[in-house]
């Protein structure tokens, strides 16, 4: 059996904040939601993935109702979003809420969080950019989202080696297009200690 700490009381876990141990078993804690309402709460729903008390489900039911949101064109992005943050069975999670990343309040309020999604976010410039956090290890919020090409996209990817040349950010595969180099030729030189061809530079020595 899983050993987990059962010293939480005021920890809070997605909308969901534990008050204290509760009356029906060792391992279970009253917890009040964000909308207000007390639900009884395992330890291990609560480890494994439980952030609402179902709150969350009945208000998109309603804005879809209420708002006309049901055909919206970014509907399937913002519930994309919250699962790669909140569902441990998410396919992405591990990148996302694995990592500590988390949808923000303003947009994962469960009463008009997909309304101020829409209002922040505005239209898609087009089908190809996606949603995508200018800092990647930041928050999904107003104020650390944008929409992205896919190219755009892949340059701020995490794991990237930028270089400067002439003032200019490129991504290895940019830097080689750039000055003609063969494949390869960036890499070889970082890992051997090689001089990179001149007027380039790592932009992490900078």
């Amino acid at each position: 059996m899983a050993h987990y700490d059962l010293n939480i009381e005021g920890n809070k876990y997605g909308l969901l904040t534990v008050l204290w141990r509760s009356a029906q078993g060792f391992r279970t804690f009253v917890c009040v939601c964000s909308c207000g309402e007390l639900r009884n709460v395992s330890i291990y729903s609560l480890f494994r993935g439980t952030k609402a008390c179902g709150c969350t489900r009945i208000a998109a039911n309603k804005m879809r109702t209420t708002h006309g949101l049901a055909n919206h064109p970014l509907k399937s992005t913002y519930f994309n979003m919250l699962r790669r943050c909140g569902n441990v069975d998410d396919l992405h999670y591990k990148d996302y809420g694995g990592r500590g990343i988390i949808v923000e309040d303003r947009w994962s309020n469960p009463i008009n969080g997909m309304i101020n999604f829409f209002s922040d976010m505005g239209v898609k410039p087009s089908n190809c950019h996606t949603l995508d956090r200018i800092d990647n290890n930041g928050n999904y919020c107003k104020e650390n989202c944008r929409w992205a090409t896919h190219a755009e996209q892949h340059r701020n990817k995490r794991n990237n080696v930028l270089y400067l040349f002439n003032g200019d950010v490129y991504t290895q595969q940019e830097m080689q297009r750039k000055l003609n180099l063969s494949v390869g030729t960036l890499y070889y030189a970082r890992k051997h200690g090689k001089p990179l061809p001149e007027g380039v530079t790592l932009k992490s020595e900078q």
